[in-house]
């Protein structure tokens, strides 16, 4: 309480309006709680992520998203001849930046427990769906193959982000 009472001392002696002793206890509280509870936070060792950064990569994962959606809905996506069974390679390559990603958005969202297994999950079954919506596109067949490869790849992706981060 004394810092108080001699910071308001020294506000009236620059000429600055006066506050009440009250007000300016009370300023001197919020500011050393603030202090304190940053202090916390540095010993914990949490990063501090702003609502940007979360709606960012949040708007990356579903982007993603979209353009794997967009993709399963050609029915003839010109390719070179491939190798048997190589557009399993494919859906792997595909899935693998989509776990990556569901990863960070989970992360940057403050979840912090069963972050690999989650990202895992979300990605499988945003594949099982997506192989369900190509039963509706002309051309294109569901395919069990086609999903363990993206969970594949959601493994990858998850087993890479939690290694990186």
């Amino acid at each position: 309480m004394p810092i108080a009472k001699s910071n308001l001392m020294n506000r009236e002696k620059a000429g600055m309006p006066g506050i009440s002793i009250k007000s300016a206890v009370y300023l001197e509280y919020m500011k050393s709680r603030k202090v304190q509870s940053e202090c916390k936070m540095h010993k914990v060792g949490r990063k501090h992520t702003t609502s940007r950064s979360v709606v960012f990569y949040w708007l990356l994962t579903i982007g993603y998203m979209g353009i794997i959606f967009f993709l399963s809905s050609q029915n003839n996506i010109p390719l070179p001849k491939l190798p048997t069974n190589f557009d399993k390679v494919i859906h792997m390559c595909a899935y693998i930046p989509l776990a990556y990603l569901l990863y960070l958005s989970l992360k940057k969202s403050g979840i912090s427990k069963y972050v690999f297994v989650s990202a895992l999950i979300l990605a499988s079954i945003y594949g099982i769906t997506d192989e369900l919506h190509q039963t509706f596109v002309p051309g294109r067949d569901a395919s069990v193959g086609d999903v363990l490869a993206d969970t594949l790849g959601a493994f990858l992706g998850s087993f890479a982000a939690s290694i990186k981060t």
